[in-house]
């Protein structure tokens, strides 16, 4: 049966020349996994050309930003509050500490370095990511991983304050 969502010219092609169409990233595509990978290998760099702030944030003060806003004005962390602090301590080999001071910089830390081999596997255009998080519920993981975000900024408010 044809799917009516479908432009007509891919009405024709069967399921596995459909799934395999599906599959392959556009130009678009790849131009945003291109800045991505690039993105995220200067964050890894920079995480690992600073050190950690034994804080437990502010450690984006020595890239020449300003101390966090909110931590100073409310005195509680923003939600980002710890994050550049733990890259540079995951990017340091410290991973589990990076881990206790704000879990998700953490797994951003860990979702970059997974980032580098899928934005050249993407650029290869022989798989596209963005189809595959269509067919693979990527508003479940979207709205799961707000969830975790939220639930790291407690935490951090908990240990800092």
């Amino acid at each position: 049966m044809a799917d009516p969502q479908l432009p007509a010219e891919l009405q024709t092609l069967s399921a596995e020349e459909l799934r395999e169409w599906r599959l392959r990233p556009d130009r678009v595509e790849r131009i945003f996994f291109l800045l991505m990978g690039l993105g995220s290998a200067l964050c890894l760099y920079l995480a690992l050309s600073i050190e950690p702030d034994p804080r437990g944030y502010g450690t984006h003060e020595q890239l020449g930003l300003a101390p966090c806003g909110m931590l100073e004005t409310v005195g509680i962390p923003c939600p980002s509050c710890g994050m550049t602090t733990s890259w540079s301590l995951a990017a340091h080999g410290r991973v589990w500490e990076a881990v206790r001071n704000q879990p998700c910089g953490a797994v951003l830390f860990l979702a970059a370095i997974g980032l580098l081999p899928l934005s050249l596997y993407v650029l290869s255009g022989r798989f596209s990511a963005f189809n595959w998080l269509l067919e693979h519920r990527a508003l479940a993981w979207a709205v799961g991983f707000l969830a975790f975000f939220v639930l790291s900024w407690i935490y951090k408010i908990w240990i800092t304050v």
